[in-house]
């Protein structure tokens, strides 16, 4: 729950070698826009890069709060990658908050990028 009282909606792709494109998340938003618990919505990917189309989605919707947490934040968010490198089991891992904010929100990358690594590691994705 964000400090305002509204839920984030989150959507973890793990894509290798391809953009992230608008039809990728399509269902999600969908689904997502529609519950009123949702004030915020994040796509937490591995793709390269976003689509000008996916890119301009974001852009032309400054009423809604989404924000795209990519492989390269994630990266360089301040996280104990060892654990995951290593497969250290999950308790050995030590997750600090991020000073790297996201788009429009001030949410740290280190909350969230535990999961999408851990998500995408199992999947051979994003390495």
């Amino acid at each position: 729950m964000d400090e305002d009282g509204s839920y984030w909606a989150i959507q973890a792709k793990c894509y290798k070698g391809r953009k992230l494109s608008e039809g990728d998340v399509a269902t999600f938003f969908k689904n997502a826009l529609v519950d009123d618990h949702y004030g915020h919505y994040m796509i937490a990917d591995t793709a390269p890069a976003a689509t000008k189309t996916f890119e301009n989605y974001m852009n032309d919707h400054p009423d809604r709060d989404i924000v795209r947490l990519d492989l390269d934040t994630m990266r360089h968010a301040n996280l104990d990658w060892d654990a995951f490198e290593t497969g250290s089991r999950p308790g050995a891992r030590h997750t600090h908050e991020s000073t790297t904010t996201l788009g429009r929100g001030d949410q740290p990358a280190g909350r969230l990028g535990r999961a999408v690594v851990d998500s995408c590691r199992s999947s051979g994705a994003g390495q």
